[in-house]
């Protein structure tokens, strides 16, 4: 479960360059550098059902995934760490893994995703001037807003007949993610 939500939020954030049209292509691909040049991020992501998940990023390669407020899972390199209600606990499996998936999602260059492709042109989203874009990948409609700083604002996800909105924020913030003391 919680991969798939790494993986929602990575694939809605850097398929940006993908979800083009010939002429908005090049600005897409300026917003996934300034995604991956970012050093730290912070998303929130709502799914139908009334769950929320929050993801926290620091460059390089630590995550910090929260699926409830009981339970944190830390991706730091090679290292997992499960802490749950403040006992953490060393998962066996590595992060490695986790940080190759996200680099996949990173260069995934998905036809269908150009195919379908479109502008929507700008909107004012919760108060803020974004640039919309709609598309598919792997079946699933994607829209996908951007600020003016190229870096997405909020992406919305449908699946199964559920949606799944994620809300970006706190770009190049101070963020720490350290692994949890015993």
């Amino acid at each position: 479960m919680k991969r798939i939500t790494v993986g929602s939020v990575v694939v809605c954030s850097l398929l940006i360059a993908s979800a083009a049209l010939a002429d908005a292509y090049g600005d897409l691909m300026k917003a996934q550098t300034a995604f991956q040049n970012a050093k730290s991020w912070h998303a929130e992501e709502r799914f139908s059902d009334g769950r929320t998940v929050l993801v926290d990023y620091a460059a390089p390669e630590r995550w910090r995934i929260q699926p409830t407020p009981t339970m944190t899972e830390l991706v730091i390199g090679g290292d997992v760490y499960m802490v749950r209600n403040g006992t953490p606990m060393k998962m066996p499996f590595g992060g490695m893994m986790i940080s190759r998936m996200i680099k996949q999602f990173m260069v995934a260059a998905d036809p269908e995703v150009r195919k379908t492709a479109q502008d929507l042109g700008t909107r004012t989203l919760n108060g803020r001037l974004v640039h919309g874009y709609s598309f598919t990948v792997r079946g699933v409609p994607e829209t996908l807003y951007l600020g003016d700083d190229s870096l997405p604002v909020q992406a919305e996800v449908k699946n199964s007949g559920a949606t799944t909105v994620i809300s970006y924020s706190k770009f190049n913030e101070p963020v720490t993610i350290e692994a949890p003391t015993s």
